[in-house]
């Protein structure tokens, strides 16, 4: 177990360079409009290799990613990617992907998602580029047309929609779109999911959901299972049983789950709470398998190595441990 410790910051992502080398976080200061992102290297010092950060409550940092061969880290600005710097500390200018803001891009940096929507037209429009030799190569586009959602002030048809949000797996084959009802919002619940192929944009499956809130994170599994993080509870949707019920597990504390992620074979769910803990679920029985305590305050995001044997979990004082799974 090692600790490794930044500027005191709320971290809210944490990612794993995919040759396993180097550990990044993402999170901002809660006391002033300050973004961070603290790159470390996993063998070395537990000080940060490298920092960035923005000031500028207009150009704040909203996501870093790896390249996909680990030799860059991306870093994004209000949606445009701006940066790529050497982890040796250098620095080149990136462009944006699209005139569409803002993106994201998966934690290996291989795929970029550039998305705009118009809720009272009805129209979400997706474009889909691959990172190829450094340079971003788009590979599709898309445009999705659904009832729009223009009277939110009372209830009419069943049937009307709302563009939500949008999601990348941890291992980015897959895009989930979430759509908010009318009909869900006024029953109290329920929200539209849909799940892309990655690399085509060909639909994988499409299901809607009613728990009652869902306000968290979604987070797509390698083996296709769809989670979605409930405050204190989490939903399993199997998209292999279209007609099976939603698969609900609580946290074994009476605190709200942070954040979660899958191990790169799926067989492993981490879970963060408001507290010091980060609890293993086995993803076949979907029971807890293990619980870790780590006294780094409270812990915000979670994030598996490529090789699943190690995790790391962050704090919202800045701090990462790292540690291993089995033990």
């Amino acid at each position: 177990m090692r600790v490794f410790t930044g500027r005191r910051v709320q971290i809210n992502h944490l990612l794993i360079s995919p040759d396993g080398r180097y550990l990044a976080a993402y999170g901002w200061a809660s006391s002033k409009p300050q973004t961070y992102a603290h790159v470390w290297r996993m063998g070395g010092d537990t000080n940060p290799l490298f920092a960035l950060t923005s000031d500028d409550p207009d150009r704040q940092l909203s996501q870093v990613a790896f390249t996909p061969n680990s030799e860059h880290i991306l870093s994004g600005i209000q949606g445009w990617w701006s940066s790529r710097h050497l982890l040796s500390g250098g620095v080149m200018a990136e462009e944006a992907l699209t005139t569409l803001k803002p993106f994201v891009v998966s934690g290996d940096g291989r795929w970029a998602v550039s998305f705009g929507c118009d809720n009272e037209l009805g129209s979400l429009r997706l474009r889909v580029a691959e990172n190829e030799q450094s340079a971003w190569k788009e590979r599709w586009s898309r445009e999705f047309r659904y009832v729009p959602r223009t009277d939110a002030g009372r209830a009419i048809s069943d049937n009307r929609e709302n563009f939500w949000t949008l999601w990348l797996s941890d291992n980015g084959t897959r895009l989930l779109l979430q759509f908010d009802t009318i009909r869900s919002h006024f029953a109290g619940g329920g929200r539209l999911i849909r799940v892309l192929d990655t690399a085509t944009g060909a639909d994988v499956f499409s299901r809607e959901e009613t728990p009652k809130q869902i306000t968290g994170q979604m987070v797509v599994g390698p083996v296709e299972q769809v989670l979605l993080l409930d405050g204190r509870a989490f939903h399993v949707v199997d998209p292999f049983k279209p007609g099976a019920p939603t698969l609900t597990r609580t946290n074994q504390s009476r605190l709200k789950i942070t954040a979660a992620a899958f191990s790169p074979n799926g067989k492993l769910l981490a879970t963060t709470s408001n507290d010091t803990t980060v609890t293993m679920w086995d993803t076949a029985t979907w029971q807890p398998t293990r619980q870790y305590g780590w006294e780094i305050g409270r812990l915000r995001a979670v994030a598996f190595a490529p090789d699943g044997l190690t995790c790391a979990a962050g704090s919202d004082i800045g701090k990462v441990v790292l540690f291993d799974v089995d033990g």
